[in-house]
């Protein structure tokens, strides 16, 4: 639509991807977006055939007076940088031109400064600012019809019950082949001692016979 994008950033939601059984994080994107100010409303609509609107919200600013007074400002420092370059064409002393020099270099200063307003205005005029998060999904689902039969329900509670039970018998497996080698330990520890148990039951038992 003649816009373009101003700045872009991208977030992963996944703060626990170090660990090995995380799942892969959901991306989101922030961007801020111009817009030729005449093709917003275009621009909002479209956006509706993209994917589903979670939060709208729309500002306007009237900048009218500022835009005039800042208009006005720089009307009355250009004249004055006017008198004072012929000021300095009059002057007949070195006081004189170091004291015009100084004030002509802060009138060009605050009209620089004027100038990037009005540009800035400008844009924000010619251009309308949007800014658009667009987030991933899991997974897409039917937003058409939102009030589903009791049947849909149940079976998407038994669905995502089953998805449930099948990540913690992941998650439990994981477990184990990380507990592994300290299970394998604890097994060897219980082994020799009921190994030294049973032989020292042995060894008193036969000095009982011998007795």
């Amino acid at each position: 639509m003649g816009g373009f994008i101003e700045s872009e950033s991208e977030y992963n939601q996944n703060y626990n991807w170090y660990r090995d059984d995380s799942p892969a994080g959901l991306m989101s994107t922030t961007l801020v977006i111009r817009i030729p100010a005449e093709k917003f409303d275009t621009f909002m609509s479209s956006l509706e055939d993209l994917g589903q609107i979670m939060q709208k919200n729309s500002s306007a600013q009237n900048i009218t007076k500022t835009y005039n007074d800042n208009e006005t400002t720089i009307q009355v420092l250009n004249a004055e940088k006017e008198r004072l370059a012929d000021m300095m064409d009059k002057a007949e002393t070195i006081q004189d031109m170091i004291a015009i020099e100084q004030r002509l270099s802060e009138v060009e200063t605050q009209l620089n400064q004027a100038n990037t307003t009005k540009s800035g205005m400008d844009m924000d005029i010619e251009y309308s600012t949007i800014t658009v998060t667009v987030e991933e999904v899991s997974a897409l689902s039917d937003i058409e019809n939102p009030k589903d039969s009791f049947g849909s329900r149940i079976a998407r509670a038994f669905g995502r019950s089953w998805t449930g039970f099948i990540s913690f018998l992941q998650n439990f497996l994981l477990f184990l082949i990380r507990a592994l080698p300290f299970l394998i330990l604890l097994a060897l520890l219980i082994f020799i001692t009921v190994k030294i148990i049973r032989h020292r039951r042995k060894v008193q038992k036969n000095k009982n016979t011998s007795v």
